[in-house]
């Protein structure tokens, strides 16, 4: 097959000869780049309702026919991407205009269809949604993220890339008119298309889970900025699980982590009428937080989001041997001499709990000033262990 295909392109047969033994050694060479998005359910959100759908359905319809009618024969993706890129893009056939998004949730692409404004991740995966939604391949897509230097303070901005057998084609639809060709995803390459604020990084993530990645990202952040981090922490989970190598996303999924357990431990110091159950869980609950978080920041090699870890792991383990410190001197207190050995196990038990949590937050310690109030408390449990033990028993 391979043999008759080179034949077909022109190559005499003699050449084909010699190329054949590469040809086979080098196969990925000859196929389309095509990325395989990782198996995800996608949230509904993204997809495009029929309502919306119709009027942009009508159009491409239109340009299809009117295509087939002059070239007899039908447009290829990507004149049907350039196209459907007209009729999305900022100020173009459907009359989208650009709105930063600062300070208001993230839309859907329904929303931004029925309002025509959006920022530019939204009109990206506009773009894409609706490529999907008219059977075009967006596995063949990737969602680009770029860093650009803008005076003092870097922004992202987010284009989309497309790629075929011989093409790249980068859509931007909040900042071109056309999509642009490009050799190579490469910075000098980006930028060569005319950005007035230089890329100083990229990042890429392929295929629909990639899009539908960095929109529960964009949800996760809004969510954590207006106080509902429980909310928060579900969407970058989700988003982890669409794109799990994407660091952007590692980023996020790291603050809000810490953003979380920090959380608890705030209900623990504050919330007086918590039982000792209540905040038991809720230091548990933190501590997982804290190793997910842990994990999260030597992934991403990141010296400073490790040492943020650690710092957390010192305040929780420093307030889980208060707490059960704490707890087990309460309950000797109110019991009355003679207790039953059961009772005394378990006094001694919450002590020694108290012992261990207070010594990992001393290891955790870097800071004179935290060594020396973790020092003092692991005294006061330890002295505390020792009055335990000497409690009469029936």
């Amino acid at each position: 097959m391979i043999q008759l295909f080179l034949r077909f392109l022109g190559f005499p047969r003699n050449l084909v000869v010699l190329l054949m033994p590469f040809v086979q050694l080098q196969p990925a060479l000859f196929k389309p780049a095509v990325f395989l998005a990782p198996k995800a359910v996608l949230p509904k959100e993204l997809e495009i309702s029929g309502a919306h759908f119709q009027e942009l359905n009508s159009k491409v319809q239109a340009f299809e026919t009117d295509f087939i009618s002059k070239n007899g024969r039908k447009p290829t993706q990507t004149q049907r991407e350039g196209h459907l890129f007209q009729l999305i893009r900022k100020d173009g056939g459907l009359g989208i205009k650009y709105e930063w998004s600062k300070d208001r949730m993230p839309k859907t692409p329904d929303q931004v269809l029925r309002d025509r404004r959006g920022d530019c991740d939204e009109m990206s995966l506009l773009f894409v949604a609706t490529a999907r939604k008219l059977g075009l391949d967006m596995n063949r897509c990737s969602v680009l993220t770029l860093t650009v230097q803008a005076e003092e303070k870097e922004l992202m901005h987010v284009v989309v890339l497309s790629e075929s057998w011989a093409n790249k084609v980068v859509y931007d639809p909040s900042a071109f008119d056309v999509g642009k060709p490009i050799t190579d995803i490469s910075i000098a390459s980006l930028n060569k298309l005319g950005y007035a604020d230089p890329v100083i990084k990229i990042e890429r993530f392929e295929g629909i889970s990639g899009f539908a990645a960095h929109y529960l990202r964009e949800l996760a952040i809004w969510d954590k900025n207006n106080g509902r981090l429980e909310d928060s922490l579900k969407q970058i989970r989700k988003a982890a699980e669409l794109n799990p190598q994407a660091g952007y996303v590692q980023d996020i999924k790291f603050d809000i982590l810490l953003s979380v357990a920090d959380e608890n431990l705030a209900k623990i110091r504050t919330d007086a009428s918590l039982s000792f159950e209540e905040k038991k869980k809720l230091i548990e609950e933190a501590l997982d937080l804290a190793k997910d978080a842990q994990k999260t920041a030597l992934s991403l090699k990141d010296n400073v989001k490790i040492q943020d870890s650690k710092n957390a792991f010192m305040r929780l383990f420093f307030e889980k041997g208060k707490l059960y410190g704490n707890e087990a001197a309460e309950r000797a207190d109110r019991l009355h001499e003679p207790i039953s050995k059961t009772q005394k196990a378990e006094l001694i038990q919450q002590a020694e709990i108290a012992i261990a949590s207070t010594r990992t937050a001393l290891k955790y310690s870097d800071k004179q000033g935290d060594k020396q109030a973790i020092t003092k408390n692991l005294e006061e449990c330890e002295n505390n262990m020792e009055k335990l033990k000497q409690i009469k028993t029936y």
